[in-house]
C-alpha cells in the first residue's frame, strides 16, 4: 500500500489540513508487521478476508473510542436501560411470587376447612339461579381421615456380649 505524502513543516511533522478528520495521521501510516500477522490470522481461523489497515486502525483507535463523549454518553444510556428492564423484571417476579403465595394460601385453606358437599352444592344451585355461566363445581371427595401410626415398642433389652471380668488378680 502506497503511503500518501503531506505537507510537513521545518521540523518534519506533518502539518494538519483544514477539515481533515481528527485522526487522520493514523491512516497514513505504515502497516506493521504485527498488524499484518493479525490480518493473516483473522483470514486463517475465520476465513474473512480482513484488511490489514482497518486491523491497525481498530487496535490504535480502540481507546480513543472507549474514552469519547459520545461513546460515554451511548454507555450510560445502555446502562440505565438495563437497570430499569431489571427493576421490571423484578417487579414481575415479585407480583408473580405473591400470586403463588396468595394461591397457596387458599389451597391451605380449603385442606385446613373442607366445605361439606351440602354447602358446594347449594353454592352450585345459587349460582346457576343467578344465569351464571361458570363450570359447574366438581364434587371433590371427603378429606381422607389420617390414620395415626402407632409407635414400633421397643425390642426387650438382650444380655450384652461382653465377657465377665475376671476377678483373679493380675500379677505384674
Amino acid at each position: 500500500m502506497a503511503v500518501k505524502k503531506m505537507a510537513q513543516d521545518a521540523a518534519g511533522r506533518r502539518k494538519k489540513t483544514v477539515g481533515e478528520p481528527p485522526m487522520a495521521v493514523h491512516a497514513e501510516k505504515e502497516i506493521t508487521a504485527t498488524s499484518q500477522r493479525v490480518a493473516d490470522y483473522i483470514k486463517e481461523q475465520t476465513g474473512y478476508d480482513a484488511d490489514p489497515m482497518s486491523v491497525q486502525l481498530g487496535s490504535i483507535l480502540r481507546g480513543d473510542f472507549q474514552r469519547d463523549p459520545a461513546n460515554q454518553e451511548r454507555l450510560a444510556a445502555r446502562k440505565a436501560e438495563m437497570a430499569e428492564e431489571a427493576e421490571a423484571r423484578a417487579e414481575r417476579k415479585t407480583e408473580r411470587d405473591e400470586k403463588r403465595t396468595a394461591k397457596a394460601a387458599r389451597k391451605a385453606e380449603e385442606t385446613a376447612n373442607p366445605q361439606p358437599k351440602a354447602v358446594k352444592a347449594a353454592k352450585a344451585v345459587k349460582a346457576a339461579k343467578t344465569g351464571a355461566k361458570d363450570k359447574p363445581a366438581k364434587a371433590t371427595p371427603a378429606p381422607k381421615t389420617a390414620v395415626k401410626k402407632t409407635a414400633a415398642k421397643p425390642a426387650v433389652k438382650t444380655a450384652t456380649r461382653r465377657r465377665a471380668a475376671t476377678t483373679a488378680p493380675v500379677e505384674f
